[in-house]
């Protein structure tokens, strides 16, 4: 939201919500929300065009997304090497991945296609 302080100053204030559904070799799902604070948008007042005014926004929002991006990054890479490892293993005890498309070679599959 785009608003005019007591000041006559130009101010920002928003947020985003993130929901995010990975899927690879997992099920893995991720919620964030940023509130970010008010931004005095320097420079401007109300007396200023709307199109100065949306243009320096634009740019502000740029930033602050910028930033959230590399904060959602550096979480990711923190999460491979920390909470990823405490859920559970990466690969079964025998240290292999499990081949479906060849599940019906065992007895579950074979049990699975009688039913």
């Amino acid at each position: 939201m785009i608003s005019c302080n007591n000041n006559g100053k130009i101010v920002l204030e928003g947020g985003s919500k993130v929901h995010v559904h990975y899927y690879e070799d997992s099920n893995v799902q991720l919620v964030t929300k940023q509130i970010f604070d008010e931004v005095t948008i320097e420079g401007l007042t109300s007396e200023d065009s709307d199109e100065k005014i949306a243009t320096s926004a634009i740019k502000v929002v740029k930033k602050l997304e910028t930033r959230y991006q590399q904060a959602l990054r550096d979480n990711y890479v923190t999460m491979d090497d920390t909470t990823f490892k405490t859920l559970r293993r990466k690969l079964p005890i025998n240290q292999q991945k499990f081949n479906w498309d060849h599940i019906d070679h065992l007895r579950i599959g074979s049990e699975i296609k009688k039913n």
